[in-house]
């Protein structure tokens, strides 16, 4: 019984250095795809080009507010906070590693206050701790579109141009936050691999590749087309309409029936489509502020093509505004039935981990004249920034500039192989599309400044249209303009005011 237990132990000890081993060596295998790893930089050649190797803070608290709601599908604090403690996870235990470093190399305690408030309740809750003027947190973390409305009321610092983020660093989401700057100059919300609800909440369609073999004889189709820069919502279309079959016989269309598209609802639809179509809803002028510059010939053709894609045989759109439909439409999709499933985000792979034809792809182009893919996140996207009340700015970027840096390589792609089961490292295919999904996350200023506007213009110049089934953009669009002007202005009067301190 003795010899019994010292083996255990000894199994528990070799455990323990082999999930060491793995948080520690794999992301600098995987950083050979990207650069040099962060074990690097304890080359003396590394380590006399990093501008942080001398800092010390001397033991001092980063105090960061993390939320924990996942009312709204997403929530990366496992991926911030963690558990706390090594426990054989792979993900987790990377993200214990790459907290344990940060506080080491920067002589810091990562202290995380945990904030539960949805999206209907978390820009009150945030204002009043701001409001009270006291310094109790370096960085808070919470949804994209409240942070919006409370940036325009001066809660937040300005972070543009600070000394000590490297904004050209592709661990950061330069794009993103620069498109929520309503004035350049003016920037306050912090985007980056750090902060691993950007990519989590990434929309994207999921991809029976099964399917999609059994129909077309090739499970790459998609991703072939996409990486040719063909993915365009007319060739998606082509083939989502060869997918529908009528499977219960009945000669009319159902939910028992085979779909090449599924739809659970309109926002979770159409505000990606429309993003990751280019659309010119809103445009930089030539002086750095936003104009209203929707009404357009390429948004009509955007419409045209939405309404005969919406309305497609292939396509369950009939059922789109039944909630019992989007759950059938889930299992339908996991039961082998729906070619492509929108509404997603990427961080919806983990729901399919023991699926082996899920895969993910991102929305199409409007046609292949457009330059890139976009990536879109939602509206409630976990992103961070810094409230007015830190007393030392430079502590508090020093941090997150190392605390992004090192996410990049000790976290993202145990991510990506672990929780949503992208095999990353031995997969070109699949790594090529996620990457180009993680480096083109755009279109961020109308899902951040959605509820900023009166009238949202992606959903009553656009998805309203499409409901209808109508091309009238010209009536819906003389409707709406003043008071979307309105709305321009306002934001920007403060957004200057803010600038000019």
């Amino acid at each position: 019984m003795f010899k019994m237990i010292e083996m255990c132990k000894i199994k528990k000890l070799i455990a323990f250095f082999m999930v060491c081993s793995i948080v520690f060596l794999f992301p600098a295998c995987a950083a050979d795809n990207t650069g040099p790893s962060a074990q690097d930089t304890e080359s003396a050649e590394s380590a006399a080009s990093d501008p942080f190797e001398n800092v010390d803070f001397a033991g001092r608290s980063y105090r960061i507010l993390t939320s924990i709601d996942d009312m709204n599908a997403t929530n990366a604090n496992a991926l911030i906070e963690g558990s706390g403690a090594l426990n054989g996870e792979l993900v987790n235990d990377a993200v214990w590693g790459r907290n344990n470093y940060v506080e080491e190399f920067l002589n810091i305690d990562l202290v995380f206050t945990q904030q539960k408030s949805d999206y209907g309740t978390c820009t009150t809750d945030i204002r009043k701790i701001v409001m009270t003027g006291e310094d109790t947190y370096d960085l808070i973390i919470n949804d994209v579109r409240s942070f919006m409305e409370l940036t325009l009321e001066g809660m937040f610092v300005n972070i543009y141009d600070d000394k000590n983020i490297d904004f050209s660093k592709a661990y950061w989401n330069y794009d993103y936050m620069d498109e929520l700057s309503f004035i350049k100059g003016y920037m306050t919300v912090l985007a980056g691999d750090y902060f691993m609800d950007t990519i989590g909440s990434a929309h994207c369609l999921l991809l029976n590749t099964k399917l999609l073999e059994n129909l077309y004889g090739d499970p790459m189709l998609f991703y072939n087309l996409a990486l040719d820069g063909q993915w365009t919502i007319e060739n998606a279309q082509k083939y989502i309409n060869g997918a529908y079959a009528d499977l219960n016989g009945n000669d009319k269309s159902d939910l028992d029936d085979q779909y090449g598209l599924g739809i659970p609802n309109t926002w979770g639809y159409f505000s990606p489509l429309v993003i990751s179509a280019g659309a010119e809803i809103f445009s930089r002028n030539s002086e750095g502020y936003y104009e209203l510059t929707v009404n357009n010939p390429r948004t009509v053709t955007l419409i045209e093509k939405l309404g005969a894609f919406a309305f497609d045989d292939g396509v369950n759109f009939t059922y789109v505004c039944d909630s019992a439909a989007s759950s059938k439409l889930n299992s339908s999709f996991s039961a082998g039935l729906v070619l492509l499933a929108s509404g997603q985000r990427l961080c919806n792979l983990s729901n399919y981990r023991d699926l082996d034809f899920v895969g993910a792809i991102t929305y199409p182009k409007l046609d292949e004249e457009q330059n890139s893919y976009i990536t879109s996140t939602h509206d409630t996207t976990e992103v961070g920034v810094i409230p007015v009340t830190v007393r030392d700015i430079d502590f508090v970027t020093t941090v997150l500039e190392v605390l992004n840096r090192e996410t990049t390589d000790r976290v993202t792609y145990v991510y990506y192989e672990e929780a949503l089961k992208i095999k990353y490292s031995s997969d070109e295919t699949m790594a090529s599309m996620i990457d180009m999904m993680h480096d083109n996350i755009k279109g961020a200023f109308i899902m951040g400044y959605d509820t900023s506007f009166k009238y949202n213009p992606v959903a009553f110049l656009m998805t309203d249209l499409i409901m209808k089934n109508s091309t009238d953009f010209a009536s819906a669009y003389a409707k709406y303009e003043e008071a979307m002007l309105i709305d321009l202005d306002r934001m920007a009067g403060l957004t200057e005011a803010l600038l000019k301190g």
